[in-house]
C-alpha cells in the first residue's frame, strides 16, 4: 500500500514538472540581476529625491491594500490593485468591475510552460470575451524586489506576448498582487479566478490546453 502511494506521488510531481515551474526556481535566475538593479535604484533615489517625473513613473504603488482605504470604492473587494500594464497604462480594481469573471494568470518569462500556453490564453480570451470573462496576465519577474519595473524583463515579456499573438492585458505585480496571490504560490503558472465582488472562486495550478480552460471557466461561471 505504501509503495503504491509513493508511486502515485512521484507520478503527480512528475506531471506538475511538465505543467509548471516551482517558484523557488526563479531565485537563481534573478538574484544577480535584482542585486544590480537595487544598487542602481538606490543611486537613482539619492539623486532624484525631489523628482516626480521621468523614471519615477516606473515605481509601482506600495501603499495600503485594504478596501477601507478607498472611501469611494464601488466594490466590496477586500484588496485594492494599483499598478500598470506592460505599456505603462494605469490598472486599478475598476478594470475588473464590469466582468463576471477575471482569470488572473500569474506567470514568469523564465517558465517554459507559462510561455508555451500564451497562445492558448489568447484563444480563450477571444472565445469568452462576450461572456463576461477577461484574461489578465501578471508577469511576476517584470519588477525587482523593490517593485521597480525591470525594463529588460518587461521587454522580454512584451516580445514573448507578441510572438504568441497575445493581446490581452498583462500587468506588473504590485504590493497587493504580491501579498495576496504570488506569496501563496508554489508553482508557475498559477491562475486565480476572481468574481466581480473580488472573491477568489477557483484556482488552477499549472498550464492548461484550450479544452481544459474552457471546462474550468464554464464550471466556474455556472456557480456564480
Amino acid at each position: 500500500m505504501t509503495k503504491t502511494l509513493t508511486i502515485m506521488l512521484i507520478l503527480i510531481l512528475f506531471s506538475i514538472s511538465f505543467l509548471g515551474c516551482r517558484q523557488s526556481d526563479s531565485q537563481s535566475e534573478s538574484a544577480s540581476v535584482e542585486s544590480a538593479t537595487e544598487e542602481d535604484a538606490s543611486d537613482a533615489n539619492t539623486e532624484n529625491d525631489d523628482s516626480t517625473d521621468g523614471d519615477a513613473q516606473a515605481i509601482i504603488d506600495t501603499s495600503a491594500t485594504t478596501a477601507d482605504s478607498s472611501p469611494d470604492s464601488s466594490s466590496e473587494w477586500s484588496f485594492l490593485i494599483n499598478t500598470k500594464d506592460l505599456y505603462g497604462n494605469e490598472i486599478t480594481n475598476e478594470s475588473f468591475y464590469d466582468n463576471k469573471l477575471t482569470v488572473l494568470n500569474i506567470w514568469a518569462t523564465w517558465c517554459g510552460p507559462c510561455v508555451a500556453e500564451l497562445p492558448t490564453l489568447q484563444a480563450v480570451s477571444l472565445a469568452y470575451a462576450d461572456k463576461g470573462v477577461q484574461i489578465v496576465g501578471v508577469v511576476q519577474d517584470a519588477v525587482t524586489e523593490l517593485r521597480l519595473r525591470n525594463d529588460s524583463v518587461a521587454t522580454d515579456a512584451i516580445n514573448l506576448l507578441e510572438d504568441a499573438g497575445a493581446t490581452y492585458t498583462v500587468i506588473l505585480p504590485d504590493k497587493t498582487l504580491d501579498e495576496v496571490f504570488i506569496s501563496t504560490m508554489e508553482y508557475f503558472p498559477t491562475t486565480f479566478f476572481i468574481d466581480s465582488n473580488g472573491n477568489v472562486v477557483n484556482t488552477v495550478i499549472g498550464s492548461n490546453d484550450f479544452e481544459g480552460w474552457s471546462t474550468e471557466i464554464d464550471e466556474t461561471l455556472a456557480k456564480l
